[in-house]
């Protein structure tokens, strides 16, 4: 640290490069500080309610969708479906599947399998919170 005799302050002793240095050092912290807090907020700002983790540290789902939301099939012709569950860092993106015609449409874990003739409504809920989502399928006769 300099010191440097200050003549026309009564020959007072000042310090001052080690007391700048020590502020600037202080101002750039708090600087810092301040634009890492501004940049938190600006990205939580843009973020929903429910994408932000709660206080358990769980991201809750906000809704399901799924690939296809039309499906026409052959008689013993299977496809696979894909569910999205959002956010994508939803704690928990389990999902169930189910059929409300399993005589014409099979689903089991997004395998859908056409066992008859008709129509269907494939439908996938997610485990947390309960979001739908569903798909139409024809299973044709060719009579």
């Amino acid at each position: 640290m300099k010191t440097n005799v200050d003549y026309a302050n009564n020959g007072n002793v000042r310090m001052d490069a080690g007391y700048h240095f020590k502020n600037k050092v202080n101002s750039n912290s708090l600087y810092f500080l301040i634009v890492a807090c501004f940049a938190l907020l600006v990205v939580f700002s843009g973020c929903e309610k429910d994408m932000m983790p709660t206080p358990e540290g769980n991201v809750k789902v906000t809704e399901v969708s799924l690939d296809q939301t039309e499906l026409t099939l052959e008689k013993g012709e299977t496809k696979i479906m894909m569910a999205t569950v959002a956010p994508i860092n939803a704690s928990n993106q389990e999902v169930t599947w189910t059929s409300n015609n399993n005589a014409v449409v099979t689903v089991a874990n997004g395998v859908v399998k056409a066992v008859g003739i008709g129509s269907a409504k494939i439908t996938v809920t997610t485990k947390d919170g309960g979001y739908k989502s569903h798909c139409s399928v024809t299973v044709p006769d060719h009579k």
